[in-house]
């Protein structure tokens, strides 16, 4: 109704506020720091939200508006007077007084956005410079160039041995190189304009002393007495190498490794996202008895009396053992690897169990529901163990569990308790997978057995996939993700025998 008034009046309808003029619900969103005339506008839509909200006039609102739209192409100081000026005469003299005071203290740090812009201009062309993969060769380390670039900058060096000087410098080469590539992906370019506005602002002041660590690195790579980008970046290089940045900011280094290897890793998942909650449907369907038989530690079966193998390491069923490496492929054990049957207690192997379930029933009629192998409990057609406490709560408000439950959910019309036994089925087979590794670990250390280290990459392969799905379900705390898994082997009827 209001564009159609306004286009009657052959005006042109004033546009909608966005987050760039100002929200009427929100505070403006913060400017860029090398365009002040955008405090003015975003201040002024703020205001005019205001004034909307205590009912001004409609007409002086749209061209107020209509301003607003427009103003982002004015000069800060032309902004305060047209906007103080239209405000006074429109009987708006609070948001006259307030954008006055606002022009006055953007003009006044005008000098300082200037000093800001020249420098990003020279930060981009070292930046272009740290774009190619070959810069780090640069940046000389052999002792007779480091003192050479010292003299070169009048900075003396403590007396060294020519071994020394190399490792020192080495090592800060190693610091700026880590450090400058790993931020180029961290940090966003409002990072790099906040810093050296900070820096700029100091200097201006006459604090340089007040200069943080990564303050002095960004103004001396976007230093003014610098023509070429290459000597700013050995300028930055002897920096580190003076105040031994290697040292006092080791942390940073190792974080921001860290931080780009997470990232790094998301990104390689996230890429084949799809194929993996594929690979999730294709195991859900697989599920057979991980919904009520958890695989166990190995140790567990000497050590914990609450735990009673009835058979000595060997499976009831096929009498195979469940730990002998001579007789068994690393995938065999694997297989049938021993898991303990919640409902009772007993432990089988597993694809002695899974064939157990599979076995057609003599008399379904009289006999409608399976019972574990060893005694008389039923294992099907009852109710299943109790998940972890913190499962089904994780699954319900992750994120990343959430999108992949939908996405299961909205394809293969999944339910909640299918995706908590195929996270169940991922525990069972990692504990499987650690323990048969340790089985290769210790017989290539205790007993010198000679084995196929091809054995030991599938497993680990196995365990790569694991890791994948679970962190499609969102599991990156590996603290959190042991203490579902130990409280799931554990849970269910405890034998007393």
């Amino acid at each position: 109704m209001q564009a159609r008034e306004t286009r009657a009046r052959g005006k042109r309808p004033a546009p909608p506020l966005t987050h760039e003029h100002g929200h009427l619900d929100s505070h403006p969103r913060p400017a860029p720091l090398h365009q002040p005339h955008f405090y003015v506008m975003s201040a002024a839509a703020t205001h005019l939200a205001k004034a909307k909200a205590e009912g001004g006039s409609d007409a002086v609102m749209e061209d107020l508006d209509d301003w607003c739209a427009r103003s982002s192409r004015a000069p800060a100081i032309a902004t305060g007077k047209h906007i103080s000026r239209y405000c006074k005469e429109n009987a708006f003299p609070g948001l006259a007084s307030c954008l006055y005071g606002l022009t006055q203290s953007v003009n006044a740090e005008y000098p300082v956005h200037e000093h800001v812009r020249r420098r990003i201009r020279i930060f981009k062309t070292t930046q272009k410079l740290l774009s190619d993969e070959a810069w780090p060769n640069l940046i000389l380390t052999a002792p007779p160039e480091v003192r050479k670039l010292c003299m070169q900058h009048a900075l003396n060096l403590p007396p060294r041995s020519d071994a020394e000087v190399e490792l020192e410098a080495n090592r800060a080469k190693d610091w700026l190189v880590n450090v400058l590539r790993n931020q180029s992906q961290l940090l966003s370019r409002e990072h790099g304009l906040r810093m050296l506005h900070s820096a700029v602002e100091k200097e201006l002041m006459g604090a340089k002393d007040r200069w943080s660590d990564m303050e002095k690195l960004y103004m001396a790579l976007a230093s003014n007495d610098a023509p070429e980008p290459t000597t700013r970046l050995r300028t930055a290089f002897l920096l580190v190498l003076r105040l031994n940045f290697a040292d006092r900011l080791a942390d940073v280094k190792q974080l921001a490794t860290q931080r780009c290897a997470a990232i790094e890793l998301a990104a390689s998942m996230d890429a084949d996202i799809h194929k993996v909650r594929e690979r999730i449907f294709d195991r859900m369907r697989n599920v057979k008895v991980d919904h009520f038989a958890c695989a166990i530690y190995l140790k567990t079966l000497r050590l914990r009396p609450d735990i009673v193998d009835d058979n000595e390491g060997c499976c009831p069923v096929c009498q195979n053992s469940y730990t002998d490496l001579a007789a068994n492929t690393p995938q065999e054990l694997l297989a049938d690897f021993p898991v303990r049957i919640q409902h009772c207690g007993h432990i089988i192997g597993k694809s002695c169990l899974e064939r157990w379930m599979s076995t057609p029933k003599i008399d379904e009629a009289k006999y409608p529901h399976r019972t574990c192998p060893l005694c008389r409990t039923k294992i099907e057609g009852v109710a299943g163990p109790k998940m972890p406490m913190g499962l089904q709560k994780h699954v319900q408000t992750d994120r990343r569990a959430t999108e992949t439950f939908r996405y299961l959910a909205e394809n293969w019309d999944v339910e909640l308790e299918e995706c908590l036994e195929v996270i169940a089925a991922y525990m069972s087979e990692e504990i499987a997978c650690e323990e048969v590794l340790n089985l290769i670990r210790q017989a290539k250390e205790l007993i010198g057995m000679d084995y196929d280290d091809d054995e030991e990459k599938k497993l680990r392969a196995n365990l790569d996939e694991l890791n994948k799905e679970k962190r499609a379900w969102g599991f990156r705390n590996n603290v959190f993700w042991k203490q579902l898994r130990d409280e799931w082997m554990d849970g269910g009827v405890v034998r007393k025998e």
